[in-house]
């Protein structure tokens, strides 16, 4: 760090364009001092509009460069471990974008190879810090629910009539660049699963491509897609409770998403990060439940993925500055991508699958960060 500013560094110019990029400039203590893309038009303009100095195809000259601090991975969760590796390899921190990679052994090869350079490493799953998802979780903490018996999920997208199959061809409609719902939305669910209530013992599910074929950028067509745009899933947790995940991009004029949270005291039930409804024993209806002022974000009246950003991003400049271990990090990334393959696996072969997967010697899957 140069006089205490941490420096941010970041690698794609979508994701990062958008939300990463803004979040950092605007968090106290760090400065974005360069982005890389894989084209340099793309790297020079997101530049220009950021004010970020330097603009580069090459993100090995990113990672060079000594005020760089922390490198934020925004690219394709294909290029994940390549690149994240990489900046390990150079000295720096580390804030991947979800899903951490294309599969558990390359998340938990990540997660050892931070753990062995003593550096941080962050996955980007930052629906925790919406406000009414981080009350919940001090809710179910404290008891609010009682016993945990049920959490059910769903999210069906297609907003202002628009489908999966109306959305222009790229990498996300390949299921070998880990394109798909459950890397893009699931994961989040996954994650949000994992972190109220703990691991996932055993699951049944299918994955489905309805939208088969996307038009080309261009308009000049279609091509075939194979990543899943569906995904119906039923999951066993460590507490005994059970969890449904249902998720479509393949509707029309879907209403968003909804969590509901089922116990032996109590009721939660958060719509679209809406407001958060409970009720207890007693209670004759749901009835809105107001978010402390210390959770709300600094960006709450702005885009809602902001509004979770911004308030992860100060978190990750202080975990960096002070060299605190945060999470979520690189184990609850590759845990959240075990729960993924054996998602697939299930969808693959019909049949319940247990967790955790099988595992090789020198990785570290054993405890909970969370």
């Amino acid at each position: 760090m140069h006089n205490g500013v941490v420096g941010v560094g970041v690698i794609g110019t979508g994701w990062g364009t958008a939300i990463q990029a803004p979040s950092f400039i605007r968090t106290p203590g760090c400065k974005v001092v360069g982005i890389a893309s894989s084209r340099r038009e793309r790297a020079e303009a997101a530049a220009r509009q950021l004010s970020i100095p330097f603009a580069t195809d090459d993100y090995r000259a990113l990672l060079a460069r000594d005020d760089v601090d922390l490198v934020c991975v925004t690219t394709p969760p294909y290029l994940h471990h390549e690149m994240t590796m990489a900046a390990l390899a150079a000295g720096k921190h580390v804030l991947c974008e979800k899903p951490m990679a294309v599969d558990r052994w390359q998340a938990w090869e990540m997660e050892r190879r931070v753990r062995e350079t003593g550096r941080i490493g962050l996955i980007d799953f930052m629906m925790r810090f919406v406000p009414a998802r981080a009350y919940m979780k001090e809710l179910i903490a404290g008891g609010y629910l009682g016993v945990p018996y049920w959490v059910h999920a769903t999210h069906f997208l297609g907003f202002h009539g628009l489908a999966m199959d109306d959305v222009p061809y790229d990498w996300v409609a390949r299921k070998k660049y880990s394109g798909g719902m459950l890397g893009r939305m699931g994961c989040h669910f996954i994650d949000a699963f994992r972190w109220w209530f703990g691991e996932v013992t055993g699951l049944y599910a299918e994955l489905d491509t309805r939208a088969k074929t996307r038009p080309l950028p261009d308009g000049s067509g279609v091509r075939e897609a194979d990543s899943d745009d569906s995904i119906w899933c039923s999951m066993k947790l460590d507490n005994g409770a059970m969890a449904t995940l249902v998720v479509s991009a393949a509707v029309r004029h879907g209403p968003g998403f909804r969590i509901e949270a089922y116990g032996s005291e109590g009721t939660l039930v958060l719509e679209n990060d809406g407001p958060l409804l409970g009720a207890r024993k007693g209670d004759a209806r749901l009835a809105e439940l107001p978010v402390p002022a210390r959770l709300l974000s600094p960006a709450e009246k702005e885009d809602r993925r902001l509004r979770a950003f911004v308030p992860w991003a100060r978190r990750v400049v202080d975990a960096v500055r002070e060299g605190q271990q945060i999470t979520p990090d690189f184990r609850d990334g590759a845990r959240c991508q075990e729960v993924m393959d054996a998602i697939h696996r299930s969808s693959e072969t019909r049949r319940w699958v247990g967790l955790p997967l099988e595992s090789r010697r020198g990785f570290v899957q054993g405890g909970s960060s969370t």
